[in-house]
């Protein structure tokens, strides 16, 4: 079987030639696109003349071959769907300003991932990540279709960073609302949406019979709900369940971890998320390798390296020996 490269390379020599042969001639395109975490490798072919044209994506079709479809076979299903695209009626959309009022959400992302994307899209910082924007555009049921928003975007709708921040922090609430769920209560809702019989659900609550005291926090669609950290109160109300300090693991883009800090080890914790971001979490669906840890008193969230970034300074006084 072909690795990627070799599939990527064989794929662009044989669709080339299909399309080469195709009554009507136009512009193939090949390009790096770039995604969450990633670039990606796409092609168009646009008619002679057009400005815009459908875009498809090679990693798509490997995922095919590596489920067994032939290379010939999957090379001429994406020549004829570009082919028959060509003609398709897109126009570069005109965007102006209040076009997306009350539909600009937030999310973040990891800033050293995704530092070339970040360089032309207004964003901001919070330690290792970057909260980055979106323009909602469509919508069926609970999943949401969006655009980011570029320095491009973002002055025609004549918004700073501030004034999409502001808007996004209102938005995003109201959409896309925070949920908090405790972990076994969660695993249970997965194994029952996946048809899991029952006899293995009831082994699952089994297993969690007593509290986990982990909480998942993400929001009502179930995608890019780790923005949630950004809401205090959010983070504060589950200290608060669980009486103390809060640490943090970014499960990924669409939900977070939230348990006790007493007596917890932060390299043992990163460790466990750095293992799970190398072996379950895709790509384009990792945040950080990192964990994070939440005050509860003075309700401010931080990155935490070691156990030392837990140690708190004692008053004075008591170092005094008074």
């Amino acid at each position: 079987m072909l690795n990627y490269e070799e599939f990527a390379a064989a794929f662009k020599e044989k669709i080339s030639e299909k399309i080469g042969a195709m009554p009507e001639k136009g512009v193939l395109e090949f390009m790096k696109k770039e995604k969450i975490n990633c670039e990606v490798d796409g092609i168009t072919f646009r008619k002679t003349g057009s400005s815009v044209a459908p875009c498809i994506y090679i990693q798509n079709y490997y995922e095919m071959y590596q489920r067994g479809e032939s290379l010939d076979e999957i090379v001429g299903e994406a020549a004829e769907l570009l082919y028959e695209q060509r003609n398709a009626n897109i126009e570069a959309p005109s965007i102006r300003p209040g076009q997306f009022d009350g539909k600009i959400i937030f999310q973040i992302i990891n800033t050293e991932q995704n530092a070339k994307m970040l360089s032309h899209m207004p964003h901001r910082e919070k330690e290792d990540l970057s909260v980055i924007y979106r323009a909602l555009v469509g919508q069926e049921g609970d999943r949401f279709s969006s655009i980011m928003i570029t320095d491009e975007v973002a002055e025609s709708l004549k918004l700073t960073e501030e004034q999409l921040y502001e808007a996004a922090y209102k938005n995003t609430r109201e959409i896309m609302k925070p949920t908090v769920n405790k972990l076994e209560h969660v695993l249970g809702l997965i194994m029952k949406a996946r048809g899991d019989s029952e006899d293995q659900v009831n082994l699952m609550d089994d297993m969690f019979r007593e509290d986990t005291g982990v909480y998942v926090i993400s929001n009502s669609t179930g995608m890019m709900g780790a923005g949630t950290m950004l809401y205090d109160d959010v983070l504060q109300d589950v200290a608060e369940k669980l009486n103390g300090d809060l640490m943090i693991l970014p499960s990924s883009l669409h939900e977070l971890l939230a348990l006790s800090a007493k007596g917890a080890s932060v390299e043992n914790l990163a460790e466990t998320v750095r293992t799970v971001n190398d072996t379950v979490v895709d790509v384009q669906d990792k945040l950080s390798d990192n964990v994070y840890f939440y005050d509860k008193d003075a309700r401010t969230l931080k990155m935490v390296t070691s156990d030392r970034d837990l140690e708190r300074e004692e008053p004075e006084h008591k170092h005094s020996g008074r």
